[in-house]
């Protein structure tokens, strides 16, 4: 089953928080919380995209702290999901965009591009930096989370994550995991800069995502223009 295939399957357990995507909730709370830590006040004038939003976990997380935020995926199923779920929500400054982030085209500009959940899922991702670049505002932000591409992070990620049922089989390619450094060379190369790395762990005994220390599996990253 590819990723396309794997994620409209899993569309319908996509907000149940006692599912096979229960650490996706979990670690949702962090990136929520990283998000308004780094943002500085006055969100309510600014505005945010969130990329490969899947079922819009985290555009609906931070709608009420933004003047809009925006979801956009490929997937057709999940963007169902999310309209449906924002309107049980009452949520009424959000919207979602069903298209290839790559064919994306728009006149807007964002204040706030979330790349979450998708370096690791990509081929090219100086390509996808580049496109969020494009759509920066003027003082905009980037921020994304990886998968480290290391030992550790292969064997908890794949082989234990996996195996054991933690997220569905077939979630990660361990070859498309990408270092802090590799990162940080495609990040200069665009002429971007790298504010911040926050090391963010997970323990799927208490279902608990938290900030770390050790960025050797997951971690965050804060990038400007």
């Amino acid at each position: 089953m590819n990723q396309s295939s794997l994620f409209s399957e899993l569309s319908k357990n996509w907000w149940n928080k006692n599912s096979s995507l229960k650490s996706l909730h979990a670690i949702n709370k962090t990136r929520v919380e990283y998000i308004l830590i780094n943002s500085g006040k006055l969100l309510k004038n600014k505005t945010l995209l969130d990329v490969a939003c899947g079922g819009g976990i985290l555009t609906a997380s931070v709608a009420n702290a933004f003047r809009h935020t925006t979801g956009i995926d490929i997937n057709e199923k999940l963007i169902a999901v999310s309209k449906n779920k924002i309107k049980d929500m009452g949520i009424e400054n959000t919207s979602f965009v069903c298209e290839d982030f790559f064919n994306f085209d728009t006149d807007e500009t964002y204040d706030f591009v979330c790349l979450f959940e998708i370096i690791e899922h990509v081929a090219n991702p100086m390509k996808l930096l580049e496109k969020a670049k494009s759509l920066l505002s003027k003082n905009g932000v980037i921020y994304l989370s990886c998968i480290n591409k290391t030992f550790i992070s292969k064997i908890l990620t794949i082989h234990l994550a996996e195996n054991l049922g933690i997220i569905p089989k077939g979630t990660h390619d361990f070859n498309l995991y990408k270092t802090p450094h590799e990162l940080k060379k495609i990040i200069d190369q665009l002429n971007l800069n790298l504010k911040d790395i926050q090391g963010v762990k997970y323990n799927p005994l208490n279902n608990i995502a938290s900030f770390s220390d050790d960025t050797s599996v997951n971690y965050f990253m804060k990038i400007t223009k």
